[in-house]
């Protein structure tokens, strides 16, 4: 169980919340147990999907297979 109200022995939380087929991301830093400057907390955003290629599938179909 997590006592959601403790603020004085979590040292960070990082949550994900997911609504209407969305990802949200949040992260809070206990300034009293962590140093704010090096520990920065993040307020909520909405993170964005990337679909990228690897360094290898780069090399593989882009580099290795280009037609001159």
């Amino acid at each position: 169980m997590v006592d959601e109200n403790d603020t004085t022995t979590v040292a960070d939380r990082t949550t994900f919340r997911f609504q209407d087929n969305n990802l949200f991301f949040k992260r809070e830093v206990n300034a009293e147990v962590h140093d704010p400057e090096i520990e920065q907390a993040v307020s909520e955003v909405k993170l964005l999907p990337l679909i990228d290629q690897s360094w290898s599938e780069t090399f593989f179909y882009g580099l290795g297979n280009k037609r001159v």
